[in-house]
């Protein structure tokens, strides 16, 4: 007969002891997995702080953009004045000559008159 072992039956024995530790593959993977989420946290970080650096940029565009528009059209409404005054004074300047060929032909007409009128008295 064999003697009884210290071992009751209800005893998992050493064999099937819980180990404090997780097996050493298992702190490998969870040492990657968290060094993995360190590093996409980081990059995450990254992009998050590019995107407020590129909204900035993208509102001074839009800021600088709006400037350049409202600038065109202050300069087109300027040009625009100036050559309606251009046109104005070429107006003016047409009238005037018209007016002056107007009166060197009175001039020349009275001048012949006065010449005629000399001819016949002489």
């Amino acid at each position: 007969m064999s003697e009884p072992t210290a071992e009751s039956p209800d005893d998992p024995g050493p064999q099937a002891a819980v180990p404090d530790e997780p097996e050493p593959e298992l702190q490998a993977d969870q040492i990657l997995a968290d060094g993995d989420r360190l590093r996409l946290e980081r990059r995450a970080k990254q992009v998050a702080d590019l995107e407020a650096g590129l909204s900035v940029r993208v509102g001074e565009l839009d800021r600088r953009e709006n400037e350049l528009r409202r600038r065109e059209a202050e300069l087109e409404a300027a040009f625009g004045v100036r050559e309606d005054r251009i046109e104005q004074r070429e107006g003016e300047v047409a009238d005037g000559q018209a007016k002056l060929e107007r009166r060197e032909q009175e001039l020349n007409t009275y001048v012949t008159r006065l010449q005629t009128e000399f001819s016949r008295r002489a």
